[in-house]
């Protein structure tokens, strides 16, 4: 199992550079890494094979006001290698990865403002056609070659938007009711896909303040819908991930004012919570992996593998309770 990050210095200063860790079994370790030079970070991994793993993320090859640039990294079981990827615009980056198999990988992320989509074919990678309203695209999520969809939002806004591969093209698909950026997706089945996210809005009488909800939509292969989640503490709560182990067994990941947030849905009853950690932080990942669930919380207080620092470690659980 893989997860990537970002490592920083003690005082949590620039330069930062991309972390990957790898768990055997029994303990998570870092793995080494190409370092572009200044300051680079890995947002998303996806696995082929034990030797056949994808990374991506961002990185800025020298100091200075200079646009990020698409950072793409590839395990072959043996080492880390930096791949050639375009680079939009001359500005953009990537965040998140769906391997479906070793000559069809998707990544997608942003260029500025506007949605990012990039295929692996065995040999390159090469930027894909982007659809109309794509907005920008936060996470992808593989069903089969043909059936791969991608979570985001609106351009200048939160609103939340699809977009979906049907072999031949993307398109954007609207969401159900729930308004709001859509952080993650994860799939079950064809029939049976899972986004989650939060959805803000200001509210002013004598001063302004910003509140934030959950959403979570489901798709059932027809339509997405809305479906309600428990977690509205304080105005200022959200989702961050989701793993879909099964139809009964959804998990996902998030925050409110004082907590972490894990949450399982396991059929009618709806979203329930089964973990609540009280740490500055909020969970920003949660992974499946042969029915053991992982997931990560963005803070200091957390497990640091061979003394290193991170904003964003990856600590195994397995929930199935």
């Amino acid at each position: 199992m893989w997860a990537v990050g970002t490592s920083f210095t003690q005082e949590n200063t620039a330069p930062y550079h991309a972390l990957i860790e790898h768990w055997d079994g029994v303990q998570w370790t870092i793995v080494a890494a190409p370092t572009p030079p200044v300051f680079s970070q890995l947002f998303g991994v996806s696995a082929v094979g034990t030797d056949d793993v994808w990374a991506v993320g961002a990185n800025i090859p020298q100091s200075g006001f200079v646009p990020p640039q698409p950072l793409i990294e590839h395990w072959d079981g043996s080492q880390w290698t930096v791949v050639a990827s375009p680079n939009p615009n001359g500005w953009s980056w990537l965040n998140a990865v769906a391997a479906v198999a070793a000559d069809d990988v998707w990544a997608v992320g942003q260029s500025r403002s506007e949605a990012v989509f990039m295929h692996w074919d065995g040999n390159e990678w090469t930027v894909a056609p982007s659809p109309d309203g794509a907005g920008i695209r936060y996470a992808i999520t593989a069903v089969a070659s043909d059936d791969i969809w991608s979570s985001g939002s609106g351009r200048f806004d939160n609103t939340g938007i699809f977009t979906h591969w049907d072999g031949a093209s993307w398109t954007t698909v609207s969401p159900g009711d729930g308004d709001g950026e859509l952080f993650a997706i994860s799939a079950a089945a064809a029939t049976d896909i899972w986004s989650v996210g939060h959805s803000q809005f200001t509210q002013c009488d004598d001063t302004c303040f910003t509140l934030e909800f959950p959403v979570v939509e489901h798709w059932d292969g027809t339509a997405w819908q809305t479906v309600a989640g428990p977690f509205t503490t304080y105005g200022y709560s959200g989702f961050q991930s989701v793993a879909a182990q099964s139809a009964q067994r959804i998990w996902v990941t998030g925050h409110d004012v004082y907590n972490t947030i894990v949450a399982l849905w396991d059929g009618p009853s709806g979203l329930t919570p089964r973990v609540s950690t009280q740490v500055l932080g909020s969970a920003t990942s949660v992974l499946h992996r042969h029915r053991t669930v992982t997931f990560g919380l963005s803070g200091r207080f957390l497990p640091e593998a061979n003394g290193a620092r991170s904003r964003h470690v990856t600590s195994a659980a397995d929930l199935k309770r």
